[in-house]
C-alpha cells in the first residue's frame, strides 16, 4: 500500500534552501529597496523644490545671451539660509527649473604686497626764528623733492604736517605704513592724507585716519597703517589734526596691493546675550551659524583697553574653541574716539561666541562690547539654461545639497584659458514660503519604511524558525 509523502519530506534530488539563506536574501532585497527609495527623489519631493517652496527669493539681474554668470552673495543669504553651508540655495529659470550652480570662495589677492619707502620732510608751522617762510621746496627736473628748507630736527614735534615725495611710485598705492620715532609717550592722533601732481591742487584720499601707539602695563597696541585705496599722486601731504597728541613721524612706506583686489567684508553686529562676571566673559548668540574671518569688538566708550580671548562653538554642549587673543580698545583724545581694528580669526561657521578677559578681570566694564562678525562672501556661478529671468532661492530646511563643483561648471577652470562668467547682480529679496520653510520636517515616510522593514524582518525570522523546525521533524505515520 502506497502512502502519500509528507509535504515536508524532500524528494530525491530536490533540497530546500537553508532557512537562514532565505532570510538573508529577503533582508538584502528589502534593504536594496530602502536604498533606492532613499537616493531617488520622489515626484512629490521634486515638486517641492520649486521656487515657491523656499523661504526667500530674488530675481537675478543679468544681461541675456551668455552661458555663465557670476554674482557675489549678499550677507542676507547667509543670515537667512537654513544651513550654514548654503545647501538650500538654488537658481531657477523662468519655467521654475533648477539650473546648475556652484559656490566659489571669494577670490583673494594674488602675490605679496609691495612696500616702498618714500622720502618724507617735516613742514614746520608758521615762521622760524630767522623770519624765513615756513618751508620752501626745491625740485629737480621731473619734479622730485630734494629737501624742505626751513625744517629742523624738532619740526616733527612742533609741526603738524609732512611732505612726501611719491614720484618714484609707478602704480597706485593702497596703504601708508607710518614709522614713528621711539618714545615712551603714547601717540593718539588723526591724520589727513592729500595727494597732488603739481603741489598746487590737492585731493584728500584719507580723512582723520586714526594713528595709535600706546602701552598699559604689560599690554601694548599700535595702529600705524592708513588706508588710501587706489591713491595716486607725485606728492603726499600728511596733516596731523590739532586735536591729538604730537605725531613723532620718522618715516613713511607706501604699500602697493597685489593686482587683484580683495573683496570687501560683510559684517553683522550682535549684542551680548549673557555676562559671567566671575569668569569675566560675555557670550553672544548669533541665532544661526555664520562664517567668520574677522571679529570686530566695539567696546564701551571711555578710554578702555580689554585684553581678550575670543572663542566659538556651534552647540551649548560643545567645549569652547579658542580663535584669537587681542586687545580691544576705545580711546578718546581731544574729543575724538580711537577704536581697535578688526581681529583676524581662523574658524568654521559658528553660532555661539565668547569674549573673555585674559587680564584686568577686576576692571570688567559693566557695559558689554558689541560683537561684529565679518566674512567675505562666496561667489555664485550658474549656467544660464533655459529662459530668463533667473531666480535665486534660499531657505529650505529639508533641502539637499544641489551645488555642482565649480571645476565641472567652468570650462578650463584653474587655467588661463578658463571661461570668465559674466557679472550679474541680485535684485530685491522677497519672501515666498516664509520662515515655516526653514524648519526640517519630521521624516514620517522614512520612519514608516524602516518600521515596515523591521516588521518584515520579524516575520521572516518567524517563518525561518518554522521551516527549520518542520524540516527536522519525522515524517507522519500512515
Amino acid at each position: 500500500m502506497t502512502t502519500p509523502e509528507s509535504p515536508l519530506v524532500q524528494r530525491p534530488g530536490l533540497r530546500l534552501p537553508c532557512p537562514w539563506t532565505i532570510l538573508s536574501f529577503a533582508r538584502v532585497a528589502i534593504q536594496a529597496c530602502v536604498v533606492v527609495w532613499t537616493l531617488t527623489p520622489s515626484p512629490a519631493q521634486a515638486a517641492a523644490d520649486a521656487p515657491s517652496s523656499f523661504a526667500y527669493a530674488a530675481t537675478i539681474q543679468a544681461a541675456p545671451g551668455d552661458a555663465l554668470y557670476r554674482l557675489r552673495l549678499p550677507a542676507v543669504v547667509y543670515t537667512h539660509a537654513a544651513h550654514a553651508d548654503l545647501r538650500d540655495l538654488r537658481v531657477f529659470n523662468a519655467r521654475g527649473e533648477a539650473v546648475p550652480h556652484a559656490l566659489q570662495p571669494a577670490q583673494s589677492a594674488t602675490g605679496p604686497e609691495t612696500r616702498l619707502r618714500v622720502p618724507v620732510f617735516p613742514i614746520p608751522t608758521g615762521r622760524n626764528d630767522s623770519g624765513v617762510e615756513g618751508f620752501r621746496v626745491e625740485m629737480r627736473t621731473g619734479g622730485a623733492v630734494i629737501r624742505v628748507l626751513g625744517a629742523d630736527s624738532n619740526a616733527a614735534a612742533r609741526g603738524f604736517s609732512w611732505l612726501a615725495d611719491a614720484s618714484g611710485l609707478s602704480r597706485p598705492f593702497d596703504h601708508l605704513d607710518l614709522e614713528l620715532a621711539d618714545s615712551a609717550e603714547s601717540t593718539l592722533a588723526h591724520v589727513d592724507v592729500r595727494v597732488s601732481e603739481d603741489m598746487k591742487s590737492w585731493r584728500t584720499v584719507a580723512e582723520a585716519a586714526p594713528v595709535v601707539r600706546t602701552r598699559v602695563g604689560a599690554d601694548s597696541l599700535q595702529r600705524l597703517r592708513i588706508d588710501t585705496p587706489g591713491a595716486r599722486g607725485r606728492y603726499l601731504l600728511l596733516i596731523a589734526l590739532a586735536n591729538g597728541t604730537p605725531l613723532p613721524l620718522k618715516g613713511v612706506h607706501a604699500v602697493i596691493a597685489p593686482d587683484k583686489a580683495v573683496p570687501p567684508f560683510e559684517s553683522v553686529a550682535f549684542d551680548a546675550t549673557g555676562a559671567d562676571r566671575d569668569g569675566a566673559s560675555w557670550e553672544y548668540d548669533l541665532g544661526r551659524a555664520l562664517p567668520v574671518q574677522e571679529v570686530a569688538l566695539r567696546v564701551p566708550d571711555g578710554n578702555v583697553l580689554l585684553p581678550v580671548e575670543i572663542a566659538s562653538r556651534n552647540d551649548t554642549s560643545e567645549p569652547w574653541r579658542p580663535l584669537a587673543t587681542a586687545t580691544a580698545y576705545s580711546l578718546r583724545q581731544g574729543g575724538v574716539s580711537y577704536d581697535s581694528a578688526p581681529i583676524p580669526v581662523a574658524g568654521t561657521p559658528a553660532r555661539f561666541f565668547r569674549v573673555r578677559l585674559v587680564s584686568g578681570k577686576d576692571t570688567m566694564p559693566r557695559e558689554a562690547p558689541k560683537l561684529a562678525i565679518r566674512w567675505r562672501s562666496d561667489d555664485l556661478v550658474f549656467a544660464a539654461r533655459g529662459e530668463p529671468p533667473f531666480t535665486l532661492a534660499f531657505g529650505k530646511g529639508d533641502a539637499r545639497d544641489g551645488a555642482t563643483p565649480v571645476a565641472s561648471l567652468i570650462p578650463g577652470f584653474g587655467t588661463p584659458a578658463a571661461l570668465e562668467p559674466t557679472p550679474a547682480a541680485i535684485g530685491q529679496i522677497r519672501e515666498h514660503a516664509g520662515v515655516a520653510a526653514l524648519k526640517t520636517p519630521l521624516p514620517f515616510g522614512r520612519w514608516a519604511l524602516w518600521g515596515l522593514l523591521g516588521l518584515g524582518t520579524a516575520m521572516l525570522v518567524s517563518m525561518a524558525i518554522r521551516l527549520a523546525r518542520g524540516a527536522g521533524a519525522p515524517p507522519s505515520k500512515p
